[in-house]
């Protein structure tokens, strides 16, 4: 069986962290709670607090959740994905480069120059360790 992933949202003070699931295990999502998931977003993919990639989304979690997301290899190793919810795309990515030089995630290296995907050019793969 697969450990489930962890999800927690810095600010306490956000609507998502005050939703009461129902008795059923359904969670009721007013269009507040939904606007607020995807406005911009610092993400990190975390195991063993560890983190191995930091990346930023200007709609919030649709990109932390993607399938065709270019770091599925760190998100799916991840056994926690950390959200800081920023103001705007420029905070966000702003966040973003610091976390970056504070943790040297493994999964945000890169080896050669990269395309506009994020791919190493020569390999079309992740850059990683």
């Amino acid at each position: 069986m697969r450990k489930q992933k962890k999800i927690r949202a810095h600010d306490l003070t956000n609507p998502i962290a005050q939703i009461p699931p129902l008795f059923s295990g359904t969670t009721i999502l007013t269009r507040e709670h939904l606007r607020f998931l995807t406005q911009p977003c610092v993400y990190k993919f975390a195991k063993e607090s560890e983190v191995l990639y930091v990346g930023m989304s200007k709609k919030g979690i649709l990109r932390v959740l993607c399938n065709e997301h270019h770091a599925r290899k760190a998100r799916d190793l991840a056994d926690e994905i950390l959200i800081e919810w920023c103001r705007s795309e420029s905070a966000a990515r702003t966040v973003q480069q610091r976390e970056i030089r504070i943790y040297k995630p493994p999964y945000n290296v890169l080896t050669e120059p990269k395309d506009h995907k994020g791919l190493d050019k020569k390999t079309d793969q992740l850059a990683a360790p």
